[in-house]
């Protein structure tokens, strides 16, 4: 079963937010969706946290990709 958009994306802020890293691939079979389904959803957070920096003043926050590790982390 498909779990809903919201909770794939707040499971990766958490995980973000923990420090670890995040693989597409590895999201991609756990939730059994597409690997483009993930790069939305890693997409729409990232939009999430710069319209927080730009909205509430929030200390600006980004989900970049490391090439070393093959995922993505937030900085």
């Amino acid at each position: 079963m498909k779990r809903p958009k919201y909770v794939r994306i707040m499971d990766m802020h958490l995980n973000l937010d923990e420090g670890k890293l995040i693989r597409k691939e590895t999201l991609a079979l756990a939730y059994d969706i597409d690997m483009r389904t993930v790069q939305r959803d890693i997409d729409d957070l990232r939009a999430y946290y710069a319209e927080r920096t730009a909205l509430v003043g929030e200390k600006e926050r980004q989900i970049i990709y490391d090439r070393k590790e093959r995922g993505y982390r937030a900085a």
